[in-house]
């Protein structure tokens, strides 16, 4: 269904229409923001805000649903990604309704045009020594792709990484910049972030990590897990994706390797992170990461998310 709406533009400043999408509590993050969605008073989800072009897209950060509202000219359309087809009716008739009672008054809103705060940002962005252009990756894709080219750069290069991913601009790149001993500056380009790393020491070489790992001693590489350090370091050991895959929930059977290696899972909005190291069939360490807390062994197990768009993927070690 297409809302015709004089001044369709306005509606993508989602600080000033935040009602108009069922938002509140909005934080800005570098890039994009994160706010709760509320449908009812007993109901509500948290999730990640951004614009891309003329989309504005909400996602629930844990993978229950991803909305879209294009703008093309002075038409409006909503579109609503999720399995479960009464979310996905209510999301879209609640949004259209909002859109269809307000659009007399988004006509008459004044815009603002930043279009000089934004040449202006680009203008004193730093250029990286290195390129990685990422965009489109979801997690943990950015994350292993810049961890290879910062093994790669010398100390005292720099490291331009090209994103649009809130989850990798917020949580992931920074874990890799403190792993890494950089320094880093975030640039808000409009459609996407130039995160640029600044090398300032030798990549660590954790011995005892690798030793854990190669030795396959169990209780170590359990007992270490619990280091969030460890849990990054992982995601440089094991370098090489072997296969990924997107699925509804994840269920124990979808934590099986091809062989010893990693298997990471979580939800576009990376409200959880699951990290797990696999022989085969058999689960040697689990870590699951999310806003309530974080569970090892059988506990991570016991509550591994049903709901939710997931990618899983899965690495080995790059001989």
């Amino acid at each position: 269904m297409e809302l015709k709406v004089n001044g369709a533009d306005k509606i993508l400043d989602v600080e000033k229409f935040s009602r108009l999408y069922l938002l509140k509590n909005i934080k800005k993050l570098d890039w994009g923001y994160e706010a709760e969605l509320t449908l009812t008073r007993f109901l509500s989800f948290k999730c990640l805000v951004y614009l891309k072009g003329k989309d504005l897209k909400i996602v629930e950060k844990n993978g229950k649903f991803i909305i879209k509202i294009s703008v093309n000219d002075n038409l409006v359309t909503v579109d609503v990604e999720t399995s479960n087809i009464l979310l996905k009716e209510t999301l879209k008739l609640r949004l259209e309704k909002n859109i269809e009672k307000y659009k007399d008054v988004i006509s008459q809103v004044t815009s603002i045009d930043n279009s000089s705060k934004r040449k202006r940002t680009v203008f004193m962005k730093s250029v990286g020594d290195h390129l990685l252009d990422l965009r489109g990756l979801v997690c943990p894709a950015p994350e292993i792709e810049a961890k290879k080219k910062l093994m790669e750069i010398r100390i005292g290069e720099s490291l331009e990484v090209l994103v649009d991913n809130p989850a990798a601009v917020e949580i992931t790149l920074p874990e890799v910049a403190k792993l890494f001993n950089c320094r880093y500056e975030v640039f808000n380009m409009g459609d996407y972030v130039s995160f640029v790393f600044y090398k300032l020491s030798a990549t660590p070489t954790r011995t005892d990590y690798v030793e854990a790992i190669e030795s396959l001693d169990v209780e170590k590489m359990k007992e270490l897990l619990k280091e969030g350090e460890f849990r990054a370091f992982l995601y440089v050991y094991f370098d090489k994706i072997v296969k990924n895959m997107s699925c509804y929930g994840i269920k124990r059977e979808y934590l099986k390797h091809e062989g010893f290696g990693l298997i990471s899972a979580a939800p576009i909005g990376r409200g959880w992170l699951l990290t797990a190291i696999a022989d085969k069939e058999k689960i040697l360490a689990i870590r699951l990461d999310t806003d309530e807390g974080v569970y090892f062994g059988e506990e991570a197990l016991a509550r591994l998310p049903k709901e939710g768009e997931v990618n899983i993927f899965y690495l080995s070690h790059n001989n």
